[in-house]
């Protein structure tokens, strides 16, 4: 599932109208692949937010248009309006008001990735995020002897990766995503969220 999202976020296939939500306790790689997929498509390409900005302030939807990936990094629980989040990961219309500038729309055509400790959609979100969210249990706690900065491991094996993500077959790509929620794993996560 992991190498699947990444290949849609390298190709830019909100057409899956998929997200992922990376979740579980502390130390147990969130960061490190949100880190990874920065370093695979750029930093200048993603934008880091909450879904409380998101959500609530009208300005920020200016800051994803032209984005290849959203991150929402250490999401909390949310139970607000999650209209605009919809249209995020849906391929709707999107409104977008520059300060001091005339509204405009247009629609998000990237990925998007959160980390979180806790459920995040907490009440009724509906239908329409619980179809698109798949639930990626990151549940191998690393030991602190273990850990280290993979920066440049990622960097060293960059090219490889990439080279790898761009040979696999959409088809594959949107099997496994459209499929995520069979895998038992997810289904358990999905389940205990």
């Amino acid at each position: 599932i992991a190498i699947a999202f990444s290949n849609a976020i390298l190709k830019g296939r909100s057409d899956l109208q998929k997200f992922l939500v990376l979740s579980d306790a502390g130390a147990n790689g969130k960061g490190s692949f949100i880190n990874l997929l920065n370093m695979l498509i750029g930093v200048e390409n993603t934008h880091s937010t909450t879904l409380d900005n998101l959500c609530e302030n009208r300005f920020e939807a200016e800051n994803i248009k032209g984005k290849r990936l959203v991150v929402f990094p250490d999401e909390s629980p949310y139970s607000g309006n999650v209209g605009v989040f919809r249209n995020l990961t849906g391929q709707d219309l999107m409104r977008c008001e520059p300060k001091g500038k005339k509204i405009s729309t247009f629609i998000y055509t990237g990925m998007v990735v959160m980390a979180a400790n806790k459920p995040v959609f907490v009440g009724n979100s509906g239908y329409a995020i619980d179809r698109r969210k798949i639930d990626f249990p990151c549940l191998v706690k690393v030991a602190q002897s273990d850990r280290r900065n993979l920066i440049p491991e990622f960097e060293a094996a960059l090219p490889a990766f990439t080279a790898y993500l761009t040979s696999l077959p959409d088809e594959w790509v949107t099997a496994t995503l459209n499929n995520a929620s069979n895998v038992e794993a997810v289904r358990t996560q999905s389940w205990e969220q």
